[in-house]
């Protein structure tokens, strides 16, 4: 019963082992072309060639498989997804662990020959298996000379493995089972003709029927493609094909998990349950026709039934000893559910991890998070040669980065309003619209700096108009931003695009294009489309963006500096922006300084630089020169740390705020689980845990309830509170989005952080608090505004 292209398997195999042969040779060259980059890619390459392996086990026709069999599968695939989604780990010692991972999958293929009785697969495997932890332990003793490599070298050492053994190694035997006994042998039933004769009439059905499953199972998988291409605007180009392709994989994924945890074990349970009554009516069959008797209308219902659990239980002993069988039965028994989910899929509202076309985020994310930092020093270099071989009227390089709303330079009294965060375009985004327009209309609002992810979920130039000048339509001052992590998932192009002047966003484009080896679909007509397309959508709806020439910058008033910062993916900044930021730090001495991060130092109750070495000497530098306030989005709610740190000369204070909740579905991890000790004695969250709580309560589905209870009875243990926010759909009142209003009053010597939620400023009761964070004199009904002393 396997498909006929299957027997033709042992030539497929070597063309497999060639490949992976080819494919170890890649893993050594690439470390030395690519760098750092190279580690998700040798990630993809393990993955792609554990799939290999695995089709070594599935594709054997007869073969008595073991869990064994399919360890070194296994433990490819695992290690190249931790290469591939925690490539920086690797780095810093997760080294250890993949080599652990690889050599274990040499032990396997010991145990394996170990447990076969004789034969020549017998010593192949055994040999494979020495081979390989030989050279993994000649690696691990290496590691320090090689660096990179090492990890390329142990890549290639899978690869080559596999390469070889698909090549050279021998078949194995088939094996088979007794016709005449009944597929389950818990029924107890004697040997009988009877059963020959179901498996031979099975056996010809399933022939005849194979190929009516492969076209329909084919159908909805093009079905799901297509729906997922219309729904995502893929750009037909290799690129854009990529989303919708995890989408469809995503929906492959459901449909296994779907059978293997719900469907098929509630059949299974029902079958058990119902054995007394099938051994029964087949022990009244056998009766019957070892008596040559008439059948009755009920014997002949009961004979169908009969049959249809031979048909049942011998495809799920076919499945049990194939795996590339079980992966089949399971997506012909979930693909119909599944079906139902992607059809109805918009009006359910699903959340991030119920809809399979934010899974490919989730995917580039992994593969840019490393070239951020490679990307942004390009793009940054070729802004300043394009400008700066200008002379006077191109910049200099201590204002190239600086920007200039009117009526600030020379102020010191003004206001303007951050906001992180934004870009879902639903109704939790908008539910903030009315309220920083009207503080948008004020004369001392002069400009506004979205602080994080402009664009869900992948940052792309399609999703600008409805998720970002849609919603800021009527906001006639000018707009800054720093990038999120979501904005870098297309390159960074529809940022770009929109924020960058024009002549800065093309010479940034190409810049980028350059750094990934033209390999990328952004071609010199797409960048002029995306400048063009950001030209007409700045006109029609008039939003005044593109007044930036990098993915930072700073801006400078009497008395007061703001600073943004562009922190990528990782945390982290490049050499050429740490230097910048180094110097605009400087530009500010004497100011009162304003810094905004792309990532929080502080959030969740936890401190975010701990194992960040990079991030961390970020916050060194801002303690050094005694910025008075940070404050950044990524996480999607609003708090505040009031820190206490040593000066050179005093004592002093630097003021963390979270803002990032402009419009994404809230981080409920902040109110939910807040830890006993927080790292400052003084801080502050919004929105309150009891009312969190309450709307958790009100609003959450029933088919959520099992996640909501979780949340509530385990913590969401093993993983955590906050991981699973994105689970629930916070798109219905009350909601608990926020964004600042910060009043620069140098005339009164101060700073004023007003915080705003929906229906305008919140007050102290809105708030949860600890420390002393209300100021003295002040009622919790009173407006909450922090308001910080200019020194």
């Amino acid at each position: 019963m396997k498909f006929d292209w299957l027997s033709r398997w042992p030539k497929l195999r070597r063309v497999a082992g060639a490949l992976a042969l080819a494919g170890g040779i890649l893993a050594i060259l690439t470390p030395f072309a690519m760098g750092e980059w190279s580690i998700g890619l040798l990630g993809l390459l393990l993955v792609g060639f554990g799939v290999l392996e695995a089709a070594q086990a599935f594709f054997t026709p007869g073969r008595d498989v073991r869990l064994s069999s399919y360890w070194p599968a296994g433990l490819a695939i695992l290690a190249g997804l931790v290469l591939f989604a925690r490539p920086m780990l690797v780095l810093s010692g997760l080294l250890t662990v993949l080599t652990i991972l690889l050599m274990a999958h040499g032990a396997s293929r010991i145990i394996a020959a170990l447990r076969t009785r004789t034969g020549r697969p017998r010593w192949w495997a055994l040999a494979d298996g020495l081979v390989i932890v030989l050279l993994g332990a000649l690696v691990w003793r290496l590691r320090a000379e090689l660096g990179i490599l090492a990890i390329g070298c142990l890549a290639a050492l899978y690869l080559f493995s596999s390469g070889w053994r698909m090549l050279l190694a021998p078949e194995e035997a088939a094996l088979s089972e007794p016709p005449d006994r009944h597929p389950v042998p818990q029924l107890g039933l004697p040997p009988h003709q009877e059963f020959r004769r179901l498996r031979t009439a099975v056996g010809a059905e399933e022939a005849t029927r194979r190929y009516r499953d492969l076209f329909w199972v084919t159908t909805i998988v093009l079905v799901f493609f297509a729906i997922h291409v219309g729904r995502m605007g893929a750009k037909w180009t290799w690129f854009g094909m990529i989303s919708p392709v995890i989408a469809v994989v995503g929906d492959l994924a459901v449909s296994l998990l779907l059978a293997g945890l719900a469907i098929l074990p509630l059949a299974l349970l029902w079958r058990k349950m119902t054995r007394p009554i099938e051994r029964s009516a087949w022990l009244q069959r056998l009766a019957r026709l070892d008596g040559s008797e008439e059948r009755t209308t009920f014997e002949r219902v009961t004979d169908r039934w009969l049959d249809g659990r031979v048909r049942l239980a011998l495809r799920l002993r076919t499945a049990r000893t194939s795996v590339q069988r079980a992966l089949w039965e399971g997506l012909q028994v979930g693909l119909p559910v599944v079906a139902v989910f992607v059809a109805i899929n918009p009006i359910w509202g699903f959340t991030w991890y119920f809809n399979t076309e934010n899974w490919a985020s989730g995917f580039w994310e992994k593969v840019v998070e490393v070239r951020v930092d490679v990307w942004r020093e390009r793009m940054t270099q070729a802004v300043e040669a394009r400008y700066l071989g200008q002379g006077s009227s191109g910049g200099t390089p201590a204002t190239i980065y600086t920007v200039g709303p009117e009526g600030v330079a020379d102020a010191t009294d003004f206001g303007f309003i951050v906001i992180g965060d934004t870009g879902e375009g639903d109704a939790s985004q908008y539910s903030l619209q009315d309220n920083y327009l009207e503080r948008g209309r004020r004369p001392d609002v002069t400009f506004l700096v979205i602080s994080s992810d402009v664009i869900y979920p992948s940052g792309e130039m399609k999703d600008y108009e409805f998720n970002f000048y849609l919603p800021f339509k009527g906001f006639s001052k000018p707009i800054y931003a720093i990038p999120g992590n979501h904005d870098y998932f297309d390159g960074l192009d529809g940022f770009l695009a929109n924020f960058l002047e024009p002549d800065a966003a093309r010479e940034a484009m190409r810049a980028r294009v350059e750094a990934d080896f033209r390999l990328s679909s952004t071609t010199e007509a797409v960048i002029t489309d995306f400048i063009g397309q950001a030209r007409r959508l700045r006109a029609l709806y008039r939003v005044r963006t593109g007044l930036q020439r990098g993915p930072y910058f700073e801006l400078h008033a009497r008395g007061f500096s703001l600073i943004a910062v562009d922190t990528g993916i990782l945390k982290r900044i490049d050499d050429r922006q740490m230097t910048w930021l180094r110097a605009a730090l400087e530009r500010a001495r004497g100011n009162f300084r304003m810094v905004i991060l792309g990532h929080p130092l502080y959030a969740g109750g936890a401190y975010q630089a701990g194992s960040n070495e990079s991030f961390a000497a970020i916050h060194r530098l801002l303690q050094e020169h005694a910025v008075e306030v940070v404050m950044a989005g990524d996480t999607h709610t609003f708090e505040y740390y009031r820190e206490p740190y040593a000066g050179k000369s005093r004592p002093l204070v630097m003021h963390h705020f979270v803002n990032g909740g402009g419009g994404a579905y809230l981080s409920i991890g902040t109110a939910l689980d807040w830890p006993e000790k927080p790292p400052v004695a003084d801080w502050a969250f919004y929105p309150r845990t009891d009312a969190l709580r309450a709307k958790l309560e009100a609003e959450t589905p029933t088919w959520k309830r099992p996640v909501w209870f979780w949340i509530k009875k385990l913590g969401a243990w093993p993983v955590s509170v906050e991981a699973l926010s994105a689970v629930f759909d916070f798109n219905r009142a009350p909601f608990f989005q926020s964004f600042m209003e910060v009043r620069v009053e140098g005339s009164a010597r101060r700073v004023r952080l007003i915080l705003h939620g929906v229906d305008g400023p919140l007050t102290w009761r809105d708030l949860q608090i600890g420390g002393t964070v209300v100021p003295a004199g002040q009622r919790l009904d009173d407006q909450a505004e922090f308001v910080i002393p200019i020194r």
